[in-house]
């Protein structure tokens, strides 16, 4: 995200929105027109999170994302780490928040 852009107004939790139902949830709320999806690395989300995004066609530069590092994760051994595993399940090269 480039400085010049703002938070949308309405960001969607995705907290217990797994699976196949997850994934088409997230979807009906982009086609609504929600562009900040936000998860975190406990809510096990974070694929579908990438999913849905995919699969909506639009492009990842219309979304503002945001994860968050699980406090088991914060130390220096785990932190980077976790933090790469998060991209990997979301399929992005970076997220917005942090």
């Amino acid at each position: 995200m480039t400085n010049d852009r703002s938070i949308p107004p309405l960001g969607l939790g995705t907290y217990g929105r797994r699976g196949s139902d997850g994934i088409s949830a997230m979807i009906e709320a982009i086609e609504t027109g929600y562009r900040h999806l936000d998860t975190v690395q406990t809510y096990d989300t974070e694929s579908a999170v990438g999913e849905a995004m995919r699969r909506s066609g639009l492009a990842r530069t219309d979304f503002l994302f945001t994860t968050k590092v699980a406090d088991f994760n914060l130390g220096k051994a785990k932190f980077m780490s976790s933090v790469r595993k998060s991209l990997k399940a979301i399929g992005l090269d970076h997220v917005d928040l942090r």
